[in-house]
Parts: structure tokens; sequence; C-alpha cells
């Protein structure tokens, strides 16, 4: 018998727990060092742990660790380093990982109406990490505005043809279209 399978049959059930949390810790640190986050289920079969522990786990890292954040998506929990990422970003990759245009247009145009406060350029949903094409972002619009509840969500499609997203919750319409109109004309300059 190897000395390393003699070590871990003499620990005791709180060394192994402990092993267990630094070992989901470091892949957490490392994953966010790639510049991904990574769900729950990913960390249990990469450190070959039984997922219902693994959860309970996690939930004591994240508690215990101040920069370990979780964000929950509609399939999965997302875990990463902040501020190694940020949390509009893990929010940008989970929604993209779980294949919801809908909803992840209409996340992100609230947030970027309300936050910065900006027009979404359409075209932004083409880059990574959504990759959608223009057409599919036109038709999850018309989709979404056919919903009384997102009656906030408005398209202007600016005097160089830029199509942009705003939410009225967040940005009156003449402050987005000035705000696009001066964003294409601020282009200019670069």
């Amino acid at each position: 018998m190897s000395e390393e399978i003699m070590k871990e049959d003499t620990m005791t059930q709180e060394e192994q727990r402990v092993a267990d949390m630094n070992l989901l810790t470091a892949r957490i640190r490392e994953m966010s060092g790639h510049r991904r986050p990574i769900t729950e289920e990913s960390l249990a079969k990469d450190c070959e742990i039984e997922q219902d522990y693994a959860n309970a786990l996690l939930e004591e890292i994240e508690a215990a660790n101040e920069d370990i954040c979780a964000y929950a998506g509609q399939k999965h929990k997302y875990f990463y380093v902040y501020p190694t990422l940020a949390h509009n970003y893990v929010r940008s990759i989970a929604l993209s990982e779980e294949k919801d245009i809908k909803n992840t247009i209409l996340t992100l145009v609230r947030y970027d109406s309300k936050t910065y406060p900006r027009p979404t350029k359409a075209a932004d949903f083409a880059k990574e990490p959504y990759r959608y094409t223009q057409i599919q972002v036109q038709n999850a619009v018309r989709e979404l505005q056919r919903d009384p509840d997102n009656a906030d969500l408005k398209v202007y499609n600016s005097k160089k043809g830029t199509y942009f997203l705003y939410s009225t919750l967040h940005l009156p319409e003449k402050l987005a279209i000035k705000l696009a109109e001066d964003s294409e004309d601020a282009a200019l300059w670069f």
C-alpha cells in the first residue's frame, strides 16, 4: 500500500473535510485565474467529491472566504473569485452558457441602462461570450416586446444605422437617443 493511500486511510473525518474544502477552494481560484467561473457540478466532478457533500462544503467555503462568490443561474450555480472576475462578467457568462437569449438580452440591457447609464449596442451580443447573430437578437427582442412585463425594452436605430436597446425603467427615451448618437460621434474621434 502506498504511503499516500495509508495517509488517506488514517485521516480523520474532520481532516478529510478540510482537505476537500481546500481542494474545492483551490479549483475555484484556479478557474478564476483562467477568467472562468465554475459550476458546482464541475467542481464536484473535477475534485472527485460526491455532489451533495461538495454542495455543503461550497456553502461553507463561500461563507468563510470574502473573495469567493457564487452566482445562481437558472440551471447552475457558478463559483468565482471577486475581484479577479467581476460580478457582471460572471452573470454574462452564466447567461450565455444557459443559452437563454431573451433573459440575456433583457438582463444586460436593463443593467447597462441602470448602471452606466447607456443604451446597449445589439452588436455587443455578437461578441464573446454570447455569439448571437443579429437575426437572433432582433427575433428575441420582438418576442420580449410582446410581453407586457417587458414594456420598458425599447429599440433605437441611430442615424448611422446602429441598432441600440435600452430600458425606460432606468433610461428616459430622450437621454437614450442622445447617448446613442453621442457614442456614434465619439467613435469618430478614436
